[in-house]
């Protein structure tokens, strides 16, 4: 737009903010850039939250999300940098308790939740007095694999660099005064003053009464759905740091629950008895029960995807005129869709006082989720977690410069590789070791990637002093366990590193 005035030639370029004003009097010129201002600011701003993020050991979440039912939960959650979760959930007054590492999730409700959420009824009591592992989109949400601190670090770095972020305005939340600004994934509240952090995060949304400050990126638009880790299409989470003490008294709480879940029971199996109870022997001085029993798992349940064998605790309880006079538990490995045949010998004396008398038997089995091995895997990598410390900054880490476009993650599902996986480009340029991330034996694929199905055979990364770098990396790469945390089937992936 020209605007002619007395004395005057404005040129205004509104789109950008910019306004070039020549004074016909020989004035300078002077350049309005307060909107390029703002945009450089507020990347500025969002870099040093999310690198303080990146440095933070835990933080405690508190708020609330919409689940699929369109329920509002309200939730109070501690998650450690690298996602490990404990926390409560509670849902139409039914407060659950949560335990989680990214890969596994489990629950603790009480009967009248389980008997809502299908608990079979003879196993009810077991899912009431453990842990049950459920799939996580039975929570709603995904606070380790999508809002750890190392995680949403690395994904507001990611939204810098993809020049992904809309400034709003500047308001107050509880007496301090923040910064919104709008990611590609959700909408965060930084702090104005120094230090900047993340007190906020919500759903995302168009900034209301900004000023300029960059566009959300193309691939937004377009009728493509911008896939979010967090799953709820609506919630809002205030974000607080945790204080030395309350770090570790998470990492000890943690670790107790952990323990616990040698007993804990698959809600993901399903076991039915393939035909009656079979008596035989019986006789006056003793009776063997052999129960055939086989299970069920979905298409998509992970005993599927790695061929993980199914732990079944099966127990049978034989009474005599309704006495019990023996209870048989016990543990048997099962193919997944699998059946197994297991036995029970009770021992009595049946009185000879010519009446007729009565044994029974009662079998029921539940799936272990966890089994000793587990257990003590997951302590050794929680430990490791307590035990390294504050992470490193990611900027002290090797750096592929400024310049550097990440992939957007809409591409890892584009069959004409738009932006070439070229990790070798990486290597020549940082040094480091090449990796290839392989599939579990048996499959052909390396599974789902930042929210996308990745029909990838494998997958070529750089690993250089404890980071991942890849064409879908920021610039300063992320850390392995961060890393990890990206891929569906981070927990069985065969990564070399």
């Amino acid at each position: 737009m020209i605007t002619c005035l007395t004395g005057v030639v404005m040129l205004a370029l509104v789109a950008g903010l910019l306004v070039l004003v020549l004074d016909d009097g020989g004035g300078d010129a002077r350049f309005d850039d307060s909107g390029g201002r703002q945009a450089r600011a507020a990347r500025a701003a969002l870099t040093a939250a999310a690198l303080d993020l990146a440095q933070t050991q835990g933080v405690r979440y508190t708020g609330s999300y919409r689940d699929d039912n369109g329920d509002t939960v309200q939730v109070d959650a501690r998650v450690t940098n690298e996602g490990w979760t404990r926390g409560s959930l509670n849902r139409d007054g039914e407060k659950l308790s949560v335990l989680s590492n990214g890969p596994r999730s489990y629950l603790k409700g009480d009967k009248s939740y389980w008997s809502g959420h299908g608990a079979p009824r003879d196993s009810l009591t077991d899912y009431t007095k453990r842990w049950v592992s459920v799939p996580t989109e039975e929570l709603g949400i995904d606070l380790a694999r999508s809002l750890s601190p190392g995680v949403l670090a690395a994904d507001l770095l990611l939204a810098v660099e993809r020049g992904e972020i809309t400034v709003g305005p500047v308001s107050t939340l509880d007496g301090t005064e923040v910064q919104e600004v709008t990611t590609r994934y959700a909408t965060v509240y930084l702090t104005t003053a120094e230090p900047r952090r993340v007190v906020r995060i919500s759903s995302r949304r168009p900034a209301r009464g900004g000023q300029g400050g960059g566009e959300m990126a193309p691939a937004v638009g377009d009728g493509t759905r911008v896939r979010t880790p967090i799953d709820p299409e609506e919630f809002e989470l205030d974000l607080t740091s945790l204080s030395g003490g309350e770090l570790t008294s998470l990492f000890k709480d943690i670790e107790k629950r952990v323990r616990e879940l040698d007993k804990s029971v698959d809600s993901q199996v399903r076991f039915s008895l393939d035909s009656r109870i079979r008596l035989d022997p019986c006789t006056v001085s003793g009776c063997t029960a052999t129960v055939s029993m086989s299970n069920s798992v979905s298409s998509t349940s992970p005993y599927l995807v790695v061929n993980r064998p199914v732990v079944a605790s099966i127990t049978i309880r034989m009474t005599l005129d309704k006495r019990t006079v023996k209870t048989c538990t016990t543990t048997r490995g099962m193919k997944p869709n699998g059946s197994a045949t297991v036995k029970c010998r009770a021992r009595y004396t049946v009185p000879a006082d010519g009446q007729t008398h009565h044994v029974e038997a009662v079998a029921k089995a539940v799936a272990r989720a966890a089994v000793n091995a587990d257990v003590e895997k997951m302590v050794k990598d929680l430990k490791a977690e307590r035990d390294a410390g504050t992470p490193p900054r990611p900027d002290e880490a090797d750096d592929l410069g400024a310049q550097w476009q990440p992939c957007d993650p809409s591409d890892i599902e584009d069959q004409e590789l738009t932006c070439p996986r070229d990790s070798l480009r990486i290597h020549k340029m940082l040094g480091g070791e090449t990796r290839t991330i392989k599939p579990p034996k048996g499959l052909g694929a390396v599974g789902g990637y930042r929210g996308y199905d990745a029909n990838w055979g494998q997958h070529l990364v750089v690993v250089k002093d404890g980071r991942v770098y890849d064409p879908w990396t920021s610039r300063y790469g992320e850390p392995e366990d961060i890393y990890k945390a990206r891929w569906e089937w981070g927990d069985v992936l065969d990564f070399g590193f």
